[in-house]
């Protein structure tokens, strides 16, 4: 905290990331500059992988999962042209949390969450579009452009539970995804995309500094991404769960 009231007194705002590695940009060369970023960033990321070491494992099973999943759905028969792509498609969603996990471990939990947002929505959309080829072709070759609350609205509605229950055996009561939980994780993300000022790092002074409460906080909104995720696609595809913890058997230790 001293650190923190030290630097917002001593550097306006306009340069307090410059600040914050003890630099001044007009004397330096921008890549002596990033280097010092660089260094900094690496020293949040040493105290973050011994701070956060417990949610670190955690999330980091949950999201081999999710890769995992999207190996056993490309051996899936009879594949459409579509869903072979939107299998390979959950690669994306894995290097997507990857990313927000290291973003995180190094202090930028903005760029983090909106990572996290990208993958999330693409989680969903590999689902939505499963069974609708037509909107992923639109949505690949003709710039359509996906709505998350339409495609929770879909996950969700009695239509889809019942032609889940008579073409997957699916029971047509299942709920495939918490709703309020998708929403929540989606307006956070939302506001940090959007710029709300209560989001932003650089009026905090000390927000590119090393916090395990924030990295934790974070580590914790993945876990929930990913848990919301692999429920969704365990559901909808009900060999799927069987395959990945054979395939990942420390699975075990962070499913219910």
């Amino acid at each position: 905290m001293v650190a923190a009231f030290i630097l917002r007194q001593a550097c306006p705002v306009q340069s307090r990331l410059y600040c914050f590695v003890g630099v001044d940009k007009s004397t330096l060369h921008p890549s002596d500059v990033l280097r010092k970023l660089h260094e900094k960033f690496s020293t949040n990321f040493d105290q973050a992988i011994v701070a956060c070491v417990q949610e670190l494992e955690r999330v980091d099973i949950k999201v081999r999962a999710i890769a995992e999943c999207g190996s056993e759905l490309a051996k899936l028969p009879n594949l459409a042209p579509s869903q072979v792509q939107l299998s390979g498609a959950a690669e994306e969603v894995f290097a997507d949390l990857v990313t927000s996990i290291y973003l995180a471990s190094i202090g930028l939990d903005r760029a983090a969450q909106m990572v996290l947002r990208r993958g999330f929505e693409l989680g969903l959309a590999i689902v939505y579009l499963w069974d609708l080829p037509h909107l992923f072709w639109g949505w690949k070759q003709r710039d359509y452009d996906l709505n998350f609350s339409e495609m929770l609205e879909h996950l969700d509605s009695p239509n889809y539970r019942t032609f889940l229950e008579k073409t997957a055996g699916v029971s047509a009561d299942a709920f495939l995804i918490d709703k309020a939980s998708a929403r929540r994780v989606y307006r956070t993300t939302s506001n940090t995309i959007h710029g709300k000022i209560t989001t932003h790092k650089v009026l905090a002074a000390d927000g590119f500094i090393h916090s395990p409460e924030q990295c934790n906080s974070h580590l914790r909104m993945i876990d929930e991404v990913a848990t919301l995720l692999l429920d969704l696609w365990f559901k909808r595809f009900p060999d799927l769960e069987r395959a990945v913890r054979a395939a990942l058997p420390c699975y075990d230790r962070v499913s219910s």
